[in-house]
C-alpha cells in the first residue's frame, strides 16, 4: 500500500509540473510556431491530478480532496470556460487576452498546490 501511495504522489507531483509548464507560451522549433497556453490541455492535467488525488484518498483517509474538488469546480473550470480574444483577421491571440488565460491557470495552479500541500503531496 505505502508503494501505491509513494506512486500516485509521484504522478501527481508530475502533473503539477506539466500544468505549470502549460502557462507558459513557448516556441515550436519544428513547425515554427508559438504555442499560447492551451486550457483543454490545461483542464486534461488538472483533472488528472484530481484522480489521482482521490485515488490516494481511498488508500489514506488523511489525504482529504475536498477542498481540490472545490478548486477543480471553480478556477479549473474557468480556464476551461475561457476563450482567447483574437487580433483582427488572424489566429493570434491578442496579448491581453494570453495573459488574462495565463492569470486564470496561474491562480489555479496555486490553489491546487495549496491544496495538496496540506497533506504534503507537493
Amino acid at each position: 500500500m505505502k508503494e501505491q501511495e509513494q506512486k500516485l504522489i509521484e504522478e501527481i507531483r508530475t502533473l503539477f509540473k506539466e500544468l505549470i509548464e502549460e502557462e507558459e507560451v513557448r516556441f515550436d522549433m519544428l513547425s515554427k510556431r508559438t504555442i499560447y497556453p492551451r486550457n483543454h490541455v490545461y483542464v486534461s492535467k488538472a483533472k488528472e491530478v484530481y484522480s489521482k488525488a482521490l485515488k490516494l484518498e481511498e488508500l489514506e483517509s488523511k489525504y482529504y480532496t475536498g477542498d481540490l474538488k472545490d478548486v477543480m469546480g471553480d478556477e479549473v473550470d474557468m480556464v476551461n470556460r475561457y476563450d482567447y480574444e483574437y487580433k483582427e483577421n488572424q489566429k493570434i491571440p491578442k496579448a491581453k487576452s494570453v495573459t488574462k488565460m495565463q492569470s486564470l491557470m496561474h491562480d489555479a495552479t496555486d490553489h491546487i498546490e495549496f491544496t495538496s500541500m496540506k497533506f504534503s503531496v507537493i
